[in-house]
């Protein structure tokens, strides 16, 4: 599950939240996550909940770019913690 915090021009929070499964991503390549953002001028936060370490990772994203968020950082806690 993947949630993302972003604000509008008008300091107005927009919160959306996209669940990633088998049916996401194209044959054995990389799940793709296109997030519609409405007018956002930023992105405050992403969170992560990656299932195969029963993880949660906070990530920093730009607007109008590709950003790559990896397991990474979960692969090196203990199951089930958050990283921060």
């Amino acid at each position: 599950m993947i949630r993302v915090e972003a604000e509008n021009a008008g300091r107005e929070k927009i919160v959306r939240y996209y669940h990633m499964d088998q049916k996401t991503g194209f044959g054995g390549g990389p799940f793709l996550a296109h997030i519609g953002l409405l007018d956002a001028i930023r992105i405050d936060r992403v969170d992560v909940a990656w299932p195969a370490t029963h993880c949660t990772a906070p990530y920093h994203a730009d607007l109008a770019r590709v950003n790559v968020l990896d397991e990474a950082p979960c692969l090196a806690a203990p199951s089930g913690t958050a990283v921060p």
